[in-house]
């Protein structure tokens, strides 16, 4: 059954739920970064655990509960069920480890590659018409062609001979980002550091056409080394040529908390990647706040995104640095347009930002000279007399000299010229017939 434990960092002092086949094993706290081993037999909560940690807000008594009851709900999924299947196609079912109204995610024996992985089944009943079973498979064709560090990998799909679909992917021992947020808001580095992994992850997506178009905390998982992967691309939608549009239309397709403006509105066509950088910006200040921007009815929900922008994530955390937030806020655009061109831009704001915190990019910063005031140089404001003798008593006279000196437009300047000129040839020509007739 998953284990669940405590960060030994005591400024995290975090709880985090580990597969028990990493038992033994050296694990890093998807926050802090500290390292820590499995024993192989893990308390639930020791004397220590149930005092309240700085910060936290929550009781010794109910954070023990908290522990207890996510102990018993592991329990109660890694218990047999009448249901469970004995396997599906070559993969043995050893437990189930989710349930949905989809279907459900085993974890499985795959006898053939000697390992461990997630087979999702669709309940019965789920893909009886053409189109569902193509999304179904779309999902396998969409995330089988990615190669990403942060995407989990698709090994196999298909159907066996019973007639049940399945997708075989990576088994990955940990918990989800859903997870790791019931506790609350992250640091923001960290919250910044995992936002910029999926956006790298999505960005590689991007590039080979696919759009994600569910990203959610549910569906990023967190391994031992606390890295971050994307899951679940069963709404993943191809654009290319070749590409056919199977969802209804007027069908809303995915989670209206963490859904585009556009999309909740009910997008016509494609759906295009912008919507993808929206909802990971959901994630993003989900990570920040501890909360999404907009809360309540599904209904509720979708009306206010489409008709409000996102509140501000200082708001909720004042200290919280300007610049991650104006990142956070562009990515939420309601438009989208106003936000970055690719989610690549995305996150390469999100890498400069871990590089530099809050100083000014290059570009914003004023120019050497207009710092400060120069010597000589006219201030923009009025400036106070200047005492008699003063530098700029004598250059503001100068001034209006040459401001009040008049200037000759071209035509009267060539007229006077012209003048001269005719002035000069009738002297000499005077001067020539005096000298050739003196008696006159």
């Amino acid at each position: 059954m998953p284990v669940t434990v405590r960060c030994p960092n005591p400024s995290c002092g975090r709880i985090h739920r580990f597969d028990d086949t990493l038992a033994g094993q050296a694990v890093r706290c998807p926050v802090c970064g500290e390292r820590n081993t499995i024993a192989a037999e893990t308390e639930l909560a020791s004397a220590a655990d149930r005092e309240v940690r700085p910060g936290s807000g929550r009781s010794g008594s109910s954070e023990t509960l908290e522990l207890t009851t996510l102990a018993e709900g592991a329990e109660a999924r890694s218990r047999p069920e009448e249901s469970l299947p004995l396997g599906v196609g070559r993969y043995r079912i050893k437990r189930e480890i989710g349930r949905g109204a989809f279907g459900a995610v085993y974890r499985a024996y795959d006898p053939q590659l000697d390992r461990d992985v997630a087979l999702k089944v669709p309940h019965a009943g789920v893909l009886e018409a053409p189109s569902a079973i193509e999304r179904f498979l779309r999902e396998a064709r969409a995330a089988g062609k990615l190669r990403h560090g942060h995407i989990v990998p698709v090994f196999d799909a298909g159907k066996d001979d019973e007639g049940r679909y399945y997708i075989a992917s990576a088994y990955v021992p940990g918990s989800t980002l859903a997870d790791l947020l019931a506790e609350g808001p992250l640091p923001a580095r960290r919250a910044a550091e995992i936002a910029r992994d999926l956006a790298e992850a999505l960005d590689h997506a991007h590039e080979l056409g696919i759009v994600h178009r569910d990203v959610k905390p549910s569906n990023v998982l967190i391994d031992a080394a606390g890295e971050v992967l994307l899951a679940d691309f069963g709404l993943a939608q191809h654009r290319g040529p070749s590409s056919t549009t199977i969802t209804e239309v007027g069908t809303i397709m995915g989670t209206p908390g963490y859904m585009a403006p556009e999309v909740a509105a009910g997008i016509q066509g494609d759906v295009p990647p912008a919507c993808d950088q929206y909802s990971l910006g959901v994630v993003l200040f989900e990570l920040l706040c501890g909360h999404r921007p907009f809360q309540g009815p599904s209904h509720v929900v979708i009306y206010r995104k489409i008709e409000s922008d996102p509140p501000s994530p200082r708001h909720f955390r004042p200290d919280l640095s300007p610049a991650l937030e104006t990142i956070c806020l562009r990515a939420l655009s309601r438009r989208p347009e106003d936000r970055y061109s690719t989610i690549g831009d995305f996150a390469s704001a999100l890498s400069r930002w871990l590089e530099s915190g809050d100083a000014p990019p290059a570009e914003a910063e004023p120019p050497a000279g207009d710092s400060a005031p120069q010597p000589g140089r006219a201030s923009p404001a009025p400036a106070p007399p200047s005492p008699p003798g003063g530098s700029s008593g004598l250059s503001e006279p100068s001034q209006v000299r040459r401001k009040s000196a008049p200037r000759l437009s071209t035509p009267v300047r060539m007229a006077m010229i012209s003048m001269a000129v005719w002035g000069i040839i009738t002297i000499a020509v005077i001067l020539l017939i005096r000298l050739l007739m003196p008696d006159l």
